[in-house]
């Protein structure tokens, strides 16, 4: 009975136990009884209505973050109290606090919209500590200028970047609300130092806890990735196809709005197995040499394997579950077609499909579509915009009748949107392209002759016309010259 009560009311329990902490914070500072009461009653009546947006997990990070932030403020303003120094005035060394850590380090674990509701509370509460609400006010308007020029950073630099934009901007408020030049030295020194902080903490989590943040994403896609520099040398026509499967399924994300850098990425994985076999794959050879020594059934097996092994790759490289998952469910539950039918005439009962598990996410739906019409693509003599529009639709009605986006959260409105992103994107890929070839060039010469002979007969036709109209031009003023003459002698005839 106590274990049960304990698991349905394990986060309410942390939160009053955090709160009591905060308040006691607060109390140690002031020793005035009410402003702890006070305290105790606003940070847990916040926290618990904050707390009903936040997963599981979320709650745990928003508590720690409340708890250690609340330490820090209380560490500095007890050193504040007790330490007098010759530089600074009083009341001083809270504004040297990073808070640039919080939100800059939240915004990759939680998410901008969670992040804003952590850092807008422990700003404002933390007022009870350190007795300063111009800092919280400050603390308060900077965390959304670092949320907002975060939003869009891939590389790790960019932190300091905006580092320096903060410390500037709470240099500026701090001048007109307090109009201290020692405040404005320590927040700006803060803030230059906070980003080296901020940095070592976003690459231990991610790399500890594997969470895929913009900056982990980036170093996943550099090239001299081991498992991409094997990718490269071992099965380089495979290594060009991740690449033009990357290209089209991130064009696809970003016109969709899902996450484009995961997709990119992931894209770039997802056939990393033919690295064991690379031979057996018809883009890293010139025919079907290795299959004619094996038997049909035997050549679905190898064609198969390639998702096992690259899950197997893709852990001894220590790439995170997030993309194992689309090397997973990018072929979903189908089977090589090819082989299948070949398979078939020797046994018509022979059947055998790809692990899976199927596509669970619009990210690795768009992978799997990409990589079907890629490969289907590749296989024509000829591409047209139509050809493009007939295999996109046939890759996912084939897809649609095999059930493979059942367990996906993904809708027919989106998958009409991913249909026509897909088609639009392929279109913009497959542009066509002049031919080099000596017939081209001689017709493309002899257009241009003809082109030059009508302008040269435009032009002489419109020389002819010029001529013409200024000689019936001429007549009619020499015909109105001599009317005039002769009705002046009837006038002086009757006169």
């Amino acid at each position: 009975m106590i274990k049960s009560f304990l698991q349905r009311y394990f986060y309410i329990i942390l939160l009053l136990l955090s709160s009591a902490i905060f308040s006691i914070f607060s109390f140690d500072i002031d020793g005035n009884i009410r402003n702890i009461k006070l305290a105790f009653l606003i940070s847990f009546l916040s926290s618990f209505f904050i707390l009903r947006e936040f997963q599981d997990n979320e709650k745990i990070v928003f508590l720690l973050t409340f708890l250690i932030f609340s330490l820090v403020v209380y560490f500095f303003s007890k050193i504040q109290s007790r330490i007098d120094f010759e530089f600074f005035p009083q009341n001083s060394l809270i504004f040297a606090i990073p808070f640039f850590v919080l939100p800059s380090v939240l915004l990759y674990i939680i998410g901008e919209k969670k992040t804003i509701y952590t850092s807008s509370f422990v700003s404002l509460v933390s007022y009870f500590i350190h007795k300063d609400f111009s800092l919280s006010f400050i603390w308060f308007i900077c965390s959304f200028v670092v949320l907002i020029s975060l939003k869009k950073a891939r590389r790790r630099i960019s932190l300091f970047k905006v580092g320096v934009f903060y410390g500037l901007c709470g240099t500026f408020l701090i001048f007109i609300l307090e109009n201290g030049f020692s405040k404005s030295f320590l927040f700006l020194f803060s803030s230059l130092f906070s980003p080296f902080i901020s940095v070592g903490l976003i690459y231990f989590i991610e790399r500890t806890f594997r969470i895929l943040t913009p900056f982990y994403l980036f170093d996943l896609q550099d090239f001299e990735n081991p498992l991409l520099v094997q990718l490269r040398k071992r099965a380089p026509g495979t290594f060009h196809h991740s690449l033009f499967v990357a290209d089209i399924a991130s064009s696809v994300a970003e016109k969709l709005g899902v996450n484009a850098e995961l997709v990119r990425c992931a894209a770039l994985y997802h056939d990393v197995g033919k690295i064991i076999r690379p031979a057996y794959f018809i883009e890293n050879l010139k025919g079907l040499e290795k299959h004619l020594k094996i038997n049909p059934p035997l050549s679905s097996k190898v064609i198969i394997k390639h998702v096992e092994d690259g899950v197997k790759l893709a852990r001894s490289y220590n790439i995170p579950e997030r993309i194992i998952d689309f090397i997973r469910e990018h072929h979903g539950t189908t089977y090589p077609e090819f082989f299948i039918k070949a398979a078939e005439e020797e046994n018509p009962n022979f059947e055998v499909r790809y692990p899976g598990p199927s596509p669970r996410s619009v990210e690795t739906v768009i992978v799997m579509i990409a990589d079907s019409c890629e490969a289907a693509l590749r296989s024509l003599e000829e591409i047209t915009s139509d050809k493009i529009a007939e295999i996109v639709e046939r890759v996912i009605e084939k897809k649609m009748e095999m059930r493979q986006f059942d367990n996906a959260p993904i809708t027919l409105e989106q998958l009409n949107k991913i249909k026509s992103a897909t088609i639009e994107t392929l279109i913009e890929f497959y542009h066509p392209r002049i031919s080099y070839s000596e017939e081209k060039i001689k017709y493309y010469l002899h257009l241009k002759k003809e082109k030059y002979k009508q302008e040269e007969n435009k032009e002489e036709n419109g020389t002819n016309s010029s001529h013409t109209n200024n000689k019936y031009s001429d007549g009619i003023d020499k015909e109105r010259e001599n009317g005039g003459e002769v009705q002046k002698r009837k006038i002086k005839n009757s006169e």
